[in-house]
């Protein structure tokens, strides 16, 4: 049995906002299963495809791409569908808030305990998509994989908030490194969740932190020092073994084309778009005319400043919601 765990991020760049990172769990019978094969009509890559599906057929299916290319409108539907349909194949049930979904996808709440301006204004779920198109493309997914023989185990994200994001700036240097350490972190806590058997492999794909190409250091640390075998480093790929070769490693440019990514990619887009709902609303209920902002360098300026004499007057330092780099 293969035991496949595959991460991507959301919010890498912006100056606002919680750095996402998720991650899927699969087992597969062997390393040359390919999910988007065993999926083929009902989950679709591109939004042309979906449509011509659902025309057809009048049945939802599910498009799982890179974040960027499925909430390339602006509109959640789509993305939502996406995480929800696959948390509703391993977990049965659609979560009706905010608070519901992190739990299923395993976010530590402790690490948002002190920000109200997150915390506020609970938000009810789904927000646009329909929840039986939900639960039917959910139960559908599950039959392919049943089928198959293979099994979606988890869909797991950690939140990294600007106060922690700048503290590892601190301890790590640059924000490549920081991503890594965040990202390794949740792959070994999925690597306990997985129970596996001795004799079980790990096949863990990433998609590439920052375009850096040098990982074995971040991998022996996380992992006690393991003796890590380098098979390559380069631009397009970065791999490693470890544990007797149980365990394979890979970083890759444009792994978003590896469907486990590409979800991954989803479930940290998601989780993030929904804090960002949560801040705007919270800085709303102080100043009703503010325009919102997706946290980005150059409109987060613009926030920043727009918010500026509320954020003094309630005592919200800038290295609490402002990231250095």
């Amino acid at each position: 049995m293969i035991h496949s765990i595959a991460t991507d991020e959301a919010g890498y760049g912006p100056n606002l906002g919680p750095l996402a990172i998720g991650a899927t769990r699969w087992t597969f019978p062997d390393a040359a299963t390919d999910p988007k094969a065993i999926l083929d009509g009902l989950v679709f890559d591109q939004k042309s495809q979906l449509n011509r599906f659902e025309s057809e057929y009048d049945n939802p299916g599910l498009m799982i791409a890179d974040s960027k290319a499925v909430y390339s409108s602006g509109k959640i539907e789509l993305l939502e569908r996406g995480v929800l349909g696959c948390l509703y194949t391993i977990h049965q049930t659609v979560p009706g808030n905010v608070g519901e979904l992190l739990k299923l996808l395993q976010v530590d709440e402790t690490q948002i305990q002190d920000a109200d301006y997150f915390q506020s204004n609970d938000i009810g779920l789904p927000l646009k998509s329909d929840r039986s198109m939900i639960e039917s493309a959910g139960r559908r997914l599950r039959e392919k994989l049943d089928e198959s023989g293979c099994s979606l185990e988890e869909l797991a994200v950690t939140l990294v908030f600007p106060k922690q994001f700048n503290r590892g700036i601190e301890e790590y240097g640059n924000k490549a490194s920081c991503l890594t350490a965040a990202s390794l972190q949740l792959i070994a806590a999925q690597m306990i969740r997985a129970d596996a058997r001795s004799k079980d492999r790990f096949d863990i794909r990433c998609d590439k932190h920052g375009g850096r190409s040098h990982y074995a250091p971040a991998i022996q640390e996380q992992f006690n020092n393991t003796w890590v075998t380098i098979e390559e480093e380069g631009r397009p790929r970065s791999s490693y073994r470890f544990d007797d070769d149980r365990v394979v490693i890979s970083f890759t440019a444009k792994g978003e084309s590896w469907l486990p990514i590409a979800l991954a990619s989803m479930c940290a887009k998601y989780t993030r778009e929904l804090f960002m709902l949560r801040w705007n609303r919270f800085w709303k209920t102080h100043l009703p005319h503010l325009k919102p902002t997706k946290g980005y360098p150059v409109d987060a300026k613009r926030f920043k400043k727009d918010i500026a004499k509320v954020q003094r007057k309630i005592g919200i330092p800038d290295e609490d919601i402002w990231r250095c780099r």
